[in-house]
């Protein structure tokens, strides 16, 4: 489907930030986008995409936090930036999530793709909000395909907490009443 390659080109399209852990929050947003969007919440292509990219599997111990309870399969990333975690739930929600990120930062950038998805495929803010539960911030999307009865649910939640400081998620679900 042509939304899966308009979503990954305008997210890989957002300009470089100038601040000090650019590299890291493009590489957050580069690593979300070559897993979660290109795989279209299609469980099996993002296995196969990330056993390409010869990541570890962590074990079912290290996963079940990140899974809580769902069935599915995650993967640990390393770059100079820190740790990072790639869920793949067999429900097809992908997740990226990040030990170290700039959540200000982040939350441009994000806020940037959200900008350029295009016209004709129209979205809308499902949820945003700014209160601080457990020191998060959580902002979702949905964005509704024409002529389709799947919509996308794209989230962003970070935290200042030193776990886990941002993760992205991706899913297929159903379009919200007009």
């Amino acid at each position: 489907m042509k939304f899966f390659a308009l979503v990954a080109l305008s997210m890989l399209s957002v300009g470089s930030v100038q601040a000090a852990e650019s590299a890291a929050t493009m590489y957050f947003i580069k690593l979300y986008s070559a897993t979660c969007l290109k795989s279209g919440a299609n469980v099996l292509k993002l296995r196969e995409i990330l056993q390409a990219q010869r990541l570890p599997k962590v074990t079912e111990h290290e996963a079940a936090p990140f899974l809580k309870g769902n069935p599915g399969v995650v993967w640990a990333a390393t770059a100079p930036f820190g740790t990072y975690a790639i869920v793949s739930r067999d429900d097809g929600l992908c997740a990226v999530i990040a030990q170290k990120a700039d959540a200000k930062e982040l939350d441009t950038v994000f806020s940037s793709f959200i900008e350029r998805i295009p016209e004709k495929l129209p979205y809308k803010v499902v949820k945003t909000s700014d209160e601080v539960r457990d020191r998060a911030h959580y902002r979702s999307y949905q964005v509704d395909t024409p002529n389709d009865s799947t919509a996308f649910h794209i989230a962003l939640t970070t935290s200042d907490q030193e776990s886990i400081q941002a993760m992205a998620t991706y899913a297929r679900t159903t379009p919200s009443a007009p």
